[in-house]
Protein backbone atom coordinates (compact mmCIF):
# COMPACT_ATOMS: atom_id res chain seq x y z
CA UNK A 1 0.00 0.00 0.00
CA UNK A 2 0.68 3.71 0.13
CA UNK A 3 1.06 6.39 2.88
CA UNK A 4 0.29 10.49 1.64
CA UNK A 5 1.11 12.52 4.49
CA UNK A 6 -0.06 16.14 3.34
CA UNK A 7 -2.23 19.65 3.81
CA UNK A 8 -0.31 19.73 7.05
CA UNK A 9 -0.84 16.13 8.00
CA UNK A 10 1.52 15.04 10.70
CA UNK A 11 3.11 11.89 12.32
CA UNK A 12 4.84 13.27 16.08
CA UNK A 13 5.98 12.39 18.57
CA UNK A 14 7.19 14.70 21.43
CA UNK A 15 9.05 15.26 24.90
CA UNK A 16 8.33 18.18 26.54
CA UNK A 17 9.14 17.23 29.98
CA UNK A 18 12.21 14.88 31.52
CA UNK A 19 11.23 11.78 29.73
CA UNK A 20 12.08 10.52 26.06
CA UNK A 21 9.98 11.29 23.09
CA UNK A 22 9.38 8.09 21.53
CA UNK A 23 10.79 6.57 18.23
CA UNK A 24 8.58 6.51 15.00
CA UNK A 25 9.28 3.85 12.45
CA UNK A 26 7.00 4.47 9.09
CA UNK A 27 6.87 1.71 6.27
CA UNK A 28 5.24 0.58 2.86
CA UNK A 29 5.29 -1.58 -0.08
CA UNK A 30 4.59 1.03 -2.25
CA UNK A 31 4.77 4.85 -2.19
CA UNK A 32 5.69 7.24 0.78
CA UNK A 33 4.36 11.10 -0.20
CA UNK A 34 4.74 13.87 2.12
CA UNK A 35 3.70 17.04 0.76
CA UNK A 36 2.19 20.69 1.41
CA UNK A 37 3.47 21.18 4.63
CA UNK A 38 2.89 17.44 5.77
CA UNK A 39 5.20 15.89 8.82
CA UNK A 40 7.21 13.12 10.49
CA UNK A 41 8.30 14.34 13.27
CA UNK A 42 10.63 13.59 16.30
CA UNK A 43 10.99 16.52 19.30
CA UNK A 44 12.15 17.64 22.69
CA UNK A 45 11.21 20.36 24.53
CA UNK A 46 13.04 19.72 27.67
CA UNK A 47 15.47 17.31 29.26
CA UNK A 48 14.10 14.62 27.66
CA UNK A 49 15.33 13.10 24.51
CA UNK A 50 13.94 13.02 20.87
CA UNK A 51 13.16 9.80 19.22
CA UNK A 52 14.70 8.64 16.24
CA UNK A 53 12.80 8.43 12.89
CA UNK A 54 12.86 5.50 10.25
CA UNK A 55 10.93 5.57 7.29
CA UNK A 56 11.01 2.92 4.04
CA UNK A 57 9.62 2.43 0.86
CA UNK A 58 9.51 1.37 -2.43
CA UNK A 59 9.63 4.93 -3.85
CA UNK A 60 9.40 8.21 -1.36
CA UNK A 61 8.97 11.55 -2.36
CA UNK A 62 8.69 15.45 0.31
CA UNK A 63 7.50 17.91 -1.99
CA UNK A 64 7.44 21.20 0.15
CA UNK A 65 5.06 23.39 -2.15
CA UNK A 66 7.31 26.04 -0.36
CA UNK A 67 6.40 25.34 3.23
CA UNK A 68 7.82 23.57 6.44
CA UNK A 69 7.76 19.74 4.71
CA UNK A 70 9.56 16.58 5.73
CA UNK A 71 11.29 14.33 8.52
CA UNK A 72 12.29 16.41 11.27
CA UNK A 73 14.04 15.48 14.62
CA UNK A 74 14.74 18.29 16.57
CA UNK A 75 15.65 19.89 20.39
CA UNK A 76 14.12 23.06 21.99
CA UNK A 77 16.00 21.55 24.95
CA UNK A 78 18.29 20.15 26.95
CA UNK A 79 17.58 17.08 25.24
CA UNK A 80 19.46 15.89 22.30
CA UNK A 81 17.53 15.61 18.58
CA UNK A 82 17.25 12.24 17.61
CA UNK A 83 18.26 10.34 14.31
CA UNK A 84 16.49 10.05 11.54
CA UNK A 85 17.31 6.73 8.84
CA UNK A 86 15.04 6.79 4.95
CA UNK A 87 15.14 4.16 2.80
CA UNK A 88 13.75 4.18 -0.90
CA UNK A 89 14.24 0.90 -2.87
CA UNK A 90 13.80 2.97 -5.65
CA UNK A 91 13.07 6.65 -5.85
CA UNK A 92 13.56 9.73 -3.52
CA UNK A 93 12.52 12.88 -4.84
CA UNK A 94 12.88 15.83 -2.14
CA UNK A 95 11.57 19.23 -3.75
CA UNK A 96 10.48 22.44 -3.44
CA UNK A 97 11.51 23.01 0.25
CA UNK A 98 11.03 19.90 1.36
CA UNK A 99 13.38 18.50 4.37
CA UNK A 100 14.90 15.47 5.90
CA UNK A 101 16.98 16.76 9.09
CA UNK A 102 17.61 16.61 12.33
CA UNK A 103 18.54 20.40 14.26
CA UNK A 104 19.45 21.54 17.28
CA UNK A 105 19.40 25.53 18.30
CA UNK A 106 20.11 24.61 21.58
CA UNK A 107 22.95 23.37 23.35
CA UNK A 108 22.44 19.82 23.06
CA UNK A 109 22.94 17.82 19.51
CA UNK A 110 21.25 16.90 16.48
CA UNK A 111 20.96 13.69 15.67
CA UNK A 112 22.71 12.09 12.45
CA UNK A 113 20.98 11.74 8.95
CA UNK A 114 21.10 8.32 6.77
CA UNK A 115 19.46 8.43 3.18
CA UNK A 116 19.46 5.74 1.08
CA UNK A 117 18.18 4.92 -2.31
CA UNK A 118 18.52 3.64 -6.31
CA UNK A 119 18.00 7.08 -6.97
CA UNK A 120 17.80 10.60 -5.80
CA UNK A 121 17.03 13.83 -6.87
CA UNK A 122 17.22 17.36 -4.65
CA UNK A 123 15.92 20.43 -6.40
CA UNK A 124 14.43 23.24 -5.94
CA UNK A 125 15.04 24.31 -1.86
CA UNK A 126 14.82 20.38 -1.49
CA UNK A 127 17.65 19.60 1.42
CA UNK A 128 19.22 16.49 3.31
CA UNK A 129 21.09 18.01 6.43
CA UNK A 130 22.19 18.12 10.26
CA UNK A 131 22.65 21.53 11.82
CA UNK A 132 23.11 23.54 14.84
CA UNK A 133 22.40 27.15 15.84
CA UNK A 134 24.01 27.32 19.13
CA UNK A 135 26.92 25.08 21.11
CA UNK A 136 25.49 21.70 20.41
CA UNK A 137 26.45 19.75 17.30
CA UNK A 138 25.20 18.69 14.14
CA UNK A 139 25.25 15.19 13.18
CA UNK A 140 26.68 12.91 10.44
CA UNK A 141 25.31 12.97 6.99
CA UNK A 142 25.45 9.64 5.17
CA UNK A 143 23.73 9.35 1.78
CA UNK A 144 24.04 6.29 -0.54
CA UNK A 145 22.56 5.97 -3.97
CA UNK A 146 23.12 4.70 -7.35
CA UNK A 147 22.72 8.27 -8.52
CA UNK A 148 22.40 11.49 -6.99
CA UNK A 149 21.55 14.62 -8.68
CA UNK A 150 21.24 17.97 -6.98
CA UNK A 151 20.02 20.67 -9.25
CA UNK A 152 20.21 24.29 -6.83
CA UNK A 153 18.41 26.10 -8.95
CA UNK A 154 15.68 28.18 -6.93
CA UNK A 155 13.51 30.87 -7.38
CA UNK A 156 12.59 31.38 -3.52
CA UNK A 157 16.22 31.42 -2.46
CA UNK A 158 16.37 28.00 -0.42
CA UNK A 159 19.67 26.67 -0.57
CA UNK A 160 19.64 23.10 -1.93
CA UNK A 161 21.74 19.98 -1.15
CA UNK A 162 23.37 17.96 1.66
CA UNK A 163 24.73 19.96 4.07
CA UNK A 164 25.90 19.53 7.81
CA UNK A 165 26.44 22.82 9.30
CA UNK A 166 27.30 25.10 12.12
CA UNK A 167 25.64 28.68 12.32
CA UNK A 168 26.71 31.81 14.02
CA UNK A 169 25.22 32.27 17.50
CA UNK A 170 24.28 35.37 19.00
CA UNK A 171 24.50 33.34 22.47
CA UNK A 172 28.21 32.51 22.29
CA UNK A 173 30.08 29.70 21.00
CA UNK A 174 28.88 27.45 18.11
CA UNK A 175 29.05 24.02 18.05
CA UNK A 176 30.97 21.91 15.35
CA UNK A 177 29.00 20.81 11.84
CA UNK A 178 29.54 16.92 11.30
CA UNK A 179 30.82 14.79 8.87
CA UNK A 180 29.46 14.44 5.48
CA UNK A 181 29.89 11.40 3.59
CA UNK A 182 28.20 11.07 0.02
CA UNK A 183 28.57 7.27 -1.91
CA UNK A 184 27.19 7.28 -5.64
CA UNK A 185 27.73 5.98 -8.65
CA UNK A 186 26.97 9.26 -10.06
CA UNK A 187 26.84 12.09 -8.80
CA UNK A 188 25.49 15.27 -10.81
CA UNK A 189 25.36 19.10 -9.82
CA UNK A 190 23.22 21.44 -11.76
CA UNK A 191 22.75 25.08 -11.33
Amino acid sequence: GSIDIGRKGIIVSQASSTGNAGDIDVSSTGHIAITNGGGVSTSTLSSGNAGSIKLSAANIEINGHDRITGIFSITGGDGNAGSVAVSAKKNLSIVNGGQISSDTPSLSNAGTVKVSAADIAISSGGGISSSTASSGNAGTVTVNANNITIDAFNQGGLPTGIFSESSVSDEGPSGHGGDIAVTADALTLTR
